[in-house]
């Protein structure tokens, strides 16, 4: 079976310009990272993300919730696909 998400890069060491490409894609898309531990983050604003050399720092403004993901501890990033809270 097809996932509707769609794999944009799986790296062992996620690197800042694939990131940047995702930040800065026009029209922006939605999408999640997710980190080798497991834990899943949406990045649902661009603007509310900071990208440092080797971290990424996001911030939720409906949840008031902010972090920091090690770039080299990213596994994956994928789109999220429009009207779709979540992906599976």
């Amino acid at each position: 079976m097809l996932s509707l998400c769609r794999v944009l890069d799986y790296n062992a060491y996620m690197n800042q310009q694939t990131i940047q490409g995702l930040l800065r894609r026009q029209p922006f898309q939605p999408f999640e990272i997710r980190m080798s531990s497991g834990d899943r983050f949406e990045m649902r604003h661009p603007e509310m993300a900071i990208l440092l050399q080797s971290n990424v720092v996001w911030d939720n403004p409906e949840s008031d919730d902010f972090g920091f993901c090690a770039l080299p501890q990213i596994a994956d990033a994928k789109t999220l696909p429009a009207g779709r809270p979540d992906c599976s």
